[in-house]
């Protein structure tokens, strides 16, 4: 007889099976904890909107709205549930009083009238249109926010280099002006200024700091996740193309706000024509087999039903439904009409500051920030062999930290403008259609 027969040896191994799973399985779990904590991935700009457009929840219920926008038109292509029914009358006869007599029983089903179901159908697909306009005018915005926060995050963490780096500096300073001050060949005032200088700076480096855990926390809100990611970026600057130049008539033309006040437009007139169809009778068929009983003999034959159910014209419940349609499609009408002018202004606006923030960078790369570098390693090496003292010094760090943070703050405005251009706008305004 084998050995895994023997009942009490097949009990023994699956209990040491059992056991080394139950055993295994809390190893198992900690391992993929530790590697889901304590490794941190990285992303570039383009894997971060790529991220967000799969995993933002704003952007998730966009989408299902066009899943809902689509259900209604199934159910404009739909029937109403059909009506089963069963009449009967007693049996007149003494000796069996509770005897079914004549009986029908049948099948009705209400129809719309083809005119008024035909209009309701054209407005759900415009309803479908427009939820799919808001869904890509809400994939716009993600892209548009993701590359803002992004820059965002670059931002701060080259602020915060900097600051560190103009600490460093200062605190050279400080040990060349304590020396100054050991060896009775320099001034105690430079040395509390250049002290002084370093605090502060070291204060805004951790401020700074606080700012970009924030930076890092708002992108992970776009990117619909909670986990430690390390941004991989540079802020570059390119030069405004020919085809972000004629952004404007773009957006008008291809943009999902134009497309949504379009159809949002066409949708409300079409409501006001489903609002009129309901003049239109309703139909009704029906369909049964009745039985008719003379006394002891049964006699069995079809029945039919055609109904037509008038509305009566002019009553207020009509009345209603026609004027609040109409109301409702003047009141999109005006709303685009405001929405138009919105657009029309913030675009323009938009455009103005791109090319504004375009001269100035390139004023900053081909003058400013050379003449800046330049002026800050002639102090430094003034400073170093008694030229100047502490104040100058510390102005020229200053104007140097100010300058470089002005240019840094510029050409992230410049690519939050380029952005806009790229994603036609769309994250500039709020729209209500």
């Amino acid at each position: 007889m084998s050995l895994l027969r023997r009942p009490t040896f097949g009990l023994l191994v699956l209990s040491i099976f059992i056991h080394s799973i139950v055993v295994a399985a809390p190893v198992v779990a900690a391992s993929e904890a530790d590697n889901g904590s304590g490794q941190t991935t990285v992303l570039n700009r383009e894997t971060a909107v790529n991220l967000a457009i799969k995993n933002n929840p704003s952007l998730l219920g966009a989408r299902q709205k066009v899943v809902a926008a689509r259900a209604r038109r199934l159910q404009a292509d739909g029937f109403e549930s059909p009506s089963v029914t069963w009449e009967w009358e007693e049996a007149r006869q003494l000796d069996k009083p509770g005897q079914f007599g004549n009986q029908i029983y049948g099948v009705e089903q209400s129809l719309e009238w083809p005119v008024l179901r035909h209009r309701r159908k054209q407005a759900a697909d415009l309803g479908i249109d427009a939820a799919a306009a808001r869904s890509e005018r809400r994939r716009l915005q993600i892209i548009a926010q993701v590359n803002k926060a992004f820059d965002q995050v670059l931002l701060t963490d080259a602020v915060y280099d900097l600051l560190q780096e103009m600490a460093r500096r200062t605190a050279e300073a400080v040990d060349i002006s304590r020396v100054r001050v050991k060896g009775g060949t320099g001034k105690y005032v430079d040395l509390l200024r250049t002290r002084i200088a370093r605090e502060r700076l070291q204060n805004e480096a951790r401020d700074t700091k606080v700012r970009l855990a924030a930076a890092h926390r708002q992108l992970n809100i776009l990117l619909g996740s909670d986990r430690a990611y390390t941004i991989k970026g540079e802020l570059t600057f390119g030069a405004l193309s020919v085809g972000q130049r004629d952004w404007f008539a773009r957006a008008q033309q291809q943009g999902p706000t134009a497309l949504l006040i379009q159809h949002r437009i066409a949708q409300s007139k079409k409501e006001i024509d489903v609002a009129r169809a309901n003049r239109f009778p309703e139909l009704t068929l029906g369909l049964g087999r009745q039985r008719l009983r003379d006394n002891t003999r049964n006699e069995y034959a079809w029945a039919g039903v055609i109904g037509l159910k008038f509305p009566i014209p002019g009553t207020d419940r009509q009345r209603g439904l026609e004027n609040e349609a109409r109301a409702s499609a003047n009141a999109v009408q005006y709303t685009a009409q405001t929405l138009q002018y919105e657009t029309q202004a913030r675009l323009q606006q938009r455009i103005d500051e791109a090319i504004t923030l375009e001269t100035q960078i390139e004023n900053y790369r081909d003058r400013i920030l050379p003449d800046v570098d330049d002026q800050l390693k002639a102090a430094r090496q003034e400073y170093s062999v008694r030229r100047i003292d502490a104040l100058n010094l510390l102005d020229v760090y200053t104007t140097y930290l100010e300058t470089r943070r002005s240019y840094l703050q510029a050409l992230v405005r410049y690519r939050a403008a380029q952005t806009d251009l790229d994603t036609l706008g769309e994250d500039l305004w709020e729209v209500d259609l």
